[in-house]
């Protein structure tokens, strides 16, 4: 193939083949990631999920009359009763949770992320005056009044948690289907405590819960103080309130977070949720925070529909393989196109003919890569399968090519090209905050390589056919 549109041509020809395979590669990458999340799927079926905790509250019912004077005379006393059920925050609370972060559970070549939290709350309750001073036709039945903690998944308390009221330990417990609590989303246990919510009350609640992935708290009452401690290095923060300080180190977290707005709001959709025990109020309580993205690019976040307001943090790995297996698959092309381009030089430069089968094989090879790095990182940590398998494409293109070029010497350049290929990928990979600086960077590095390696090349008389002398 003398012609040099012809060479062209032939190369563009086998980068839209190799986007396709590319395409395949991409495939299999999202399909090995959804096969993990399945794993850890089933790993929180049979152990226990995420968890989402609220803050402690009393729920005391309260019947109001609603018949008229003329209805009464013609229905019982029960048709003219209707219970609903007003709720008690706290007024202040102090939460401190300290974390234990492992990867305990596997199911194949998957593990999922779990953690034991050991929470202390700090708080008191205050009722509103208008239970303390009811309206006409309503009484309310103190008598009846329970304190709950809702958890979204129960399997997660080692055993059940003890509350301190008025220096009296009462250990929560799951209710009785007579105290089953209407419309809440989530799982909970609770206690009675009768005629102490007639007043202000202290409280202490320590208990212990595992979870996998991530933890959330839904703050109620009018005011929160939290802090978080977790050995664990690489968090991930989010549910609409941000902490009002976090510090991250190579070994630990911690966060802290105080505010007003979020336990006020939530307190509002959780009173919604029990007094009218729709699933639409209620369900936005296990609704993770959202803002519009239109609005937010603009400054302007507004948040959609009302949700509940979260402190969360997720517990990332520190290399999720699928990730930066997919973020490596964004430079195929331009390092196949560095590749073929090498091989183009050494062409034009040197005078040597290179035939289209040895362009392909040698893309084929590094189409292979990709492969080798997903299987090996699988198996390995990143770090080790990216030395693993970008170590045997050089070898074996450095060495193909050295037969190919016919120069021990050429092939040994081509395999310096690609060690440096490679390792600056690595180093992109690494850098996420300055990927697109060093990208470009990168990219005028080659750009002036080859002007300046080309500087001297006629293009007009290399297609010109060789005349015999």
């Amino acid at each position: 193939m003398r012609s040099l549109g012809a060479k062209f041509t032939f190369i563009a020809g086998l980068c839209f083949c190799f986007l396709i395979g590319l395409f395949f590669v991409k495939s299999i990458v999202h399909e090995r990631q959804r096969y993990a999340q399945q794993a850890i799927n089933e790993i929180a079926r049979d152990n226990y999920a995420a968890q989402t905790v609220m803050s402690p509250f009393i729920v005391v019912p309260v019947n109001q009359f609603i018949c008229s004077a003329k209805e009464a005379q013609t229905k019982t006393q029960q048709q003219c009763t209707s219970t609903v059920y007003q709720t008690i925050y706290t007024s202040q609370s102090q939460w401190q949770n300290q974390l234990k972060v492992a990867q305990n559970f596997r199911k194949g070549i998957y593990h999922a992320t779990n953690y034991d939290n050991k929470i202390s709350i700090q708080g008191r309750f205050s009722p509103d005056s208008a239970l303390l001073k009811p309206i006409d036709g309503q009484v309310v039945q103190w008598h009846k009044a329970r304190i709950y903690l809702a958890v979204s998944d129960l399997r997660g308390l080692a055993q059940q948690p003890v509350m301190t009221l008025q220096d009296k330990k009462y250990q929560f417990s799951l209710p009785e289907d007579s105290e089953t609590l209407t419309g809440l989303p989530f799982g909970y246990t609770s206690f009675a405590i009768g005629d102490m919510a007639k007043n202000a009350v202290d409280f202490k609640l320590d208990f212990s819960l595992s979870g996998l992935q991530s933890f959330r708290l839904i703050p109620l009452g009018k005011s929160i103080n939290a802090t978080l401690q977790a050995n664990w290095a690489h968090p991930n923060f989010s549910g609409g309130i941000s902490p009002l300080s976090k510090t991250i180190s190579r070994q630990s977290t911690s966060a802290q977070w105080n505010n007003t707005y979020a336990p006020t709001s939530n307190s509002r959709l959780l009173s919604t949720c029990l007094q009218t025990q729709q699933d639409n109020d209620c369900e936005k309580l296990k609704t993770l925070h959202a803002y519009s993205e239109e609005s937010a690019a603009y400054g302007k976040p507004q948040q959609l529909q009302g949700y509940a307001e979260s402190f969360n943090i997720q517990f990332f790995e520190p290399t999720n393989v699928y990730t930066l297996t997919d973020r490596t698959l964004k430079y195929a092309l331009l390092f196949l196109l560095i590749i073929f381009g090498t091989f183009f030089l050494f062409e034009v430069l040197k005078g040597l003919q290179v035939h289209p089968v040895q362009y392909a094989l040698v893309g084929a090879a590094q189409g292979v890569f990709y492969l080798l790095l997903l299987s090996f990182s699988e198996q390995f940590t990143f770090g080790w399968a990216y030395v693993g398998s970008s170590a045997a494409c050089i070898l074996l293109i450095s060495w193909y090519v050295t037969y190919v070029l016919k120069s021990v010497g050429r092939g040994f350049s081509l395999g310096i090209v690609l060690t440096a290929m490679y390792g600056t990928l690595y180093i992109l990979l690494r850098s996420q905050q300055h990927t697109l600086m060093l990208g470009s960077v990168m990219v005028f590095a080659l750009i002036a390589v080859v002007m300046f390696l080309t500087r001297h090349i006629n293009w007009y008389q290399l297609n010109q056919p060789k005349t015999k002398a």
